[in-house]
């Protein structure tokens, strides 16, 4: 692998870092140490599941892996036509914040299943990569 640079975001504490290496980075905030940090490299969608309301699907849940093979839980419901963000869980630990500046930007491959998946016209932090 050649030598790359990523921009990590911590869901935690918020800080955002530029990691360089010829592997992806750890998977560990530098300023707070929390796992809770953006996937490495691609991220992989094992699987999901959607919870009907009715005719019009509700609610989806998306199981994905990065590069690193860490596991990463995203709940989504459709609140107004906009895909929120209820809960991420990375690896075995929740992210609790709830500060707008730690919101993560969304994977292309979780931005795709989500649009597939709920009847909605925006997903705030989309990628568009």
């Amino acid at each position: 692998m050649s030598t790359a640079s990523e921009i990590i975001q911590c869901y935690d504490c918020g800080e955002s870092y530029q990691y360089l290496g010829r592997q992806h980075h750890p998977g560990e905030c530098p300023t707070c140490n929390s796992h809770c940090v953006s996937p490495a490299g691609e991220v992989s969608i094992l699987t999901t599941v959607d919870v009907s309301a009715g005719e019009e699907i509700s609610m989806v849940a998306v199981l994905a892996i990065d590069e690193c093979r860490r596991r990463y839980l995203y709940h989504f419901s459709n609140t107004g036509g906009e895909a929120r963000l209820l809960a991420l869980r990375v690896g075995d630990q929740t992210v609790r914040s709830s500060n707008e500046s730690t919101i993560p930007a969304l994977p292309a491959a979780i931005s795709s299943v989500v649009k597939e998946y709920l009847p909605i016209t925006s997903i705030p932090h989309d990628s568009k990569d």
